[in-house]
């Protein structure tokens, strides 16, 4: 199984994945990098909002999330990126 992703405009591109991957290259495959603190990627900035109002009567059920993992990979622009399982 594989993943291509094309890159239309470059920059960092940020992966979340339930499983391990690596980047195909024409030598091979390479490890990605581990994400770490927040997207350096301009369009992903997370803005600042206001605390959300929540009724005390509301059922609070919350949201768990499968383990994952996230890499970060500096991409150009037209270029495409071929991702496999190792």
């Amino acid at each position: 199984k594989s993943l291509e992703i094309k890159s239309n405009i470059g920059g960092n591109l940020r992966l979340r994945t339930h499983s391990d991957i690596d980047l195909q290259t024409a030598e091979g495959t390479q490890k990605l990098q581990a994400a770490k603190g927040e997207n350096s990627n301009p369009l992903f900035v997370q803005q600042e909002i206001a605390r959300p109002m929540i009724s005390p009567k509301a059922p609070m059920k919350g949201v768990e999330l499968k383990p994952y993992q996230l890499y970060d990979l500096e991409t150009k622009a037209g270029e495409i990126y071929r991702f496999v399982k190792p």
